[in-house]
C-alpha cells in the first residue's frame, strides 16, 4: 500500500483484532458476571500464543530467525525513518550531533503524537459525551445506572471493545515505530500492559493525566537502559523508584480510609459517654 494508508490499514487491524478480545472479555462480564481481570489475563496468554503460531506460519517467519519478516517501509511511523538511513540523511547527521543523537539514538516516531491525540479524545468523550456519561455511570455503579435506564451490558461490551482497541493501536504503533518491526516468538509478555496500569493508577486514570505519567514512565525506562553505563548504577534501581512512586499513590488512598475509621471510632466513643453520663 502506499506510504501513509499502509500506516493507517496497520493501525486499523491492530484495533479491530484487539477489540475482538475486549468483546469476549466484556461478553463474559456482562453475561456472566465473570471479572474482566481474570478473563484478560487468560486472553493475554492466548494472545501471546497466537502470535507465536502466526509467527510459525510457512510465508510469515524469517528463515534463520526466531522472528517473522520486517514490516514494509511504507508502513513505519518513525521520523524520517528512510532518510536517516540513507547515505545523505548519515552524512548530514554527522555534521548536526543533537540531531543525530535524537533519530539515530532513539526511535523518534509519530507514535507520541497519535497517542496524545488519543488521550484527549477520550477524556472528550468520557466528560462531554452521553455515552461517556453512561459509560462512567455503568463503572462507578452499574445498579443505579440500570435503575436509570441504561443499558448496562452493551455499555460494558462496548468499554473492553474501546478500551483493547486502545491498547491495540498502541501494539501496532510498537510495530511500526519502533526497533526491527517485525513479531518474534516470545515466551513471556513485554509488560507493556502493566506499565499501562501503573501509569494509569499514578494519572487517577484521568486520559489527559495519563499524558504526564506516561511522559514520566518513558523517561524513567529510557533512562534504565544507560544508567549503568553512564553512572555505573544498577539500572534496577529505576524499578525501585517506580515501585515507590506507586506505592506512594496507592497509599493516598488508604490513609483517607483510616482517617475516616479513627474519625467514626471516636465519634462513637463520644457517643457512648453521652450515653452513659445520660443514665
Amino acid at each position: 500500500l502506499p506510504k501513509g494508508i499502509h500506516f493507517f490499514a496497520c493501525a486499523i487491524a491492530g484495533m479491530l483484532a484487539a477489540s475482538l478480545l475486549g468483546i469476549i472479555s466484556g461478553y463474559l462480564k456482562a453475561k456472566f458476571g465473570i471479572h474482566e481481570v481474570i478473563t484478560c489475563i487468560m486472553l493475554n496468554w492466548i494472545a501471546l500464543y497466537l502470535n507465536n503460531f502466526i509467527v510459525n506460519i510457512e510465508g510469515m517467519k524469517k528463515p534463520g530467525t526466531e522472528a517473522s519478516y520486517e514490516a514494509l517501509p511504507s508502513s513505519w511511523s518513525m521520523v524520517l525513518g528512510e532518510w536517516k538511513l540513507s547515505d545523505p540523511g548519515l552524512e548530514y547527521l554527522s555534521q548536526h550531533k543533537q540531531i543525530k543523537d535524537v533519530l539515530l539514538r532513539t526511535d523518534l516516531n509519530y507514535g507520541i503524537i497519535i497517542a496524545i491525540i488519543v488521550a484527549v479524545v477520550i477524556w472528550f468523550v468520557l466528560n462531554r459525551t452521553v455515552l461517556g456519561f453512561e459509560l462512567r455511570g455503568v463503572g462507578q455503579n452499574k445498579d443505579a445506572a440500570e435503575f436509570a435506564g441504561i443499558d448496562v451490558k452493551k455499555r460494558m461490551v462496548q468499554s473492553m471493545a474501546i478500551s483493547a482497541s486502545i491498547a491495540g493501536l498502541a501494539g501496532a504503533l510498537q510495530i511500526t515505530g519502533t526497533g526491527l518491526h517485525r513479531l518474534n516468538i516470545i515466551a513471556m509478555h513485554e509488560g507493556f500492559g502493566f506499565d499501562g496500569i501503573s501509569v494509569a493508577l499514578i494519572a487517577g486514570s484521568s486520559p489527559l493525566g495519563c499524558i504526564l505519567s506516561g511522559l514520566l514512565f518513558g523517561a524513567l525506562k529510557y533512562g534504565s537502559s544507560s544508567i549503568q553505563s553512564k553512572i555505573n548504577a544498577p539500572s534496577e534501581i529505576i524499578n525501585i523508584v517506580i515501585g515507590v512512586i506507586v506505592f506512594s499513590v496507592a497509599m493516598s488512598t488508604v490513609f483517607p480510609m483510616i482517617a475516616d475509621k479513627l474519625e467514626q471510632r471516636a465519634l462513637k466513643k463520644g457517643d457512648d459517654k453521652v450515653g452513659k453520663g445520660g443514665e
